[in-house]
């Protein structure tokens, strides 16, 4: 999600705060025990390794990211960046668009002009629509190779193009079955969560297995939904 900041918990000496809940991003200033869910180290190996397997040795890539600093997305950087050791590819730059649509749009731009060699990209946050537009728009978008981490119904097309090679994408059944039950047991216990944070593997959305991840407009549980 969104890195943003939001108010410090604060509570008496002889008060436990349990938050139980699916955590993509840091949040400044919480100070409340937590469940939570960290995919991005393993995602940016991942996405490494698909990027050398498409461009080879030596491949011209560039990452986008909301906030380098930001502890989770830093950890997928790290994780790319300990991967070239293995795929080694050459990491041109690193552009920051603070999850903002605009800004993804223009840092897109801004890697054309400034990295005109870049053949592979890394968008590593739920933002990759308004990159892949900009990569839709110069003469030639096929001899680009892209690995996302959101999931939408537009994705399909990109994917079908082979513009996406993959996308990374959280498990959101797991994250939100294994949450409620935490919750569940301990409203039932009172006992917390052992460990504090569970690891959940990322899922890979290629051109084989999209169908499974993406429910089509028409599916009457989509519209169901949407009616809630």
């Amino acid at each position: 999600g969104k890195s943003e900041e939001v108010p410090t918990v604060e509570a008496e000496p002889s008060e436990t705060i349990h938050v139980k809940g699916a955590l993509t991003d840091a949040l400044k200033g919480f100070a409340a025990k937590a469940l939570g869910f960290d995919p991005f180290n393993p995602t940016g190996a991942l996405a490494a390794e698909i990027l050398w397997n498409a461009l080879g040795d030596h491949g011209k890539v560039c990452i986008f990211t909301p906030l380098k600093e930001s502890p989770i997305h830093a950890e997928g950087i790290r994780g790319f960046r300990e991967a070239l050791e293995k795929y080694p590819l050459d990491l041109s730059a690193i552009y920051e668009n603070q999850d903002d649509t605009h800004m993804a749009y223009y840092t897109a731009d801004a890697m054309l002009r400034n990295q005109p060699e870049t053949r592979g990209v890394f968008v590593g946050s739920a933002n990759s629509r308004r990159v892949l537009q900009r990569l839709c728009e110069e003469e030639h978008p096929e001899k680009f190779c892209v690995v996302a981490s959101d999931l939408y119904p537009e994705m399909r097309q990109y994917i079908r193009r082979r513009l996406v090679r993959a996308t990374i994408v959280q498990s959101q059944y797991t994250q939100s079955y294994e949450t409620v039950k935490t919750l569940a047991h301990y409203l039932i216990t009172n006992e917390a969560p052992v460990p504090d944070m569970r690891r959940v593997r990322p899922q890979i959305v290629m051109q084989g297995n999209m169908d499974q991840h993406l429910i089509p407009s028409d599916d009457p549980r989509l519209q169901a939904v949407r009616a809630a």
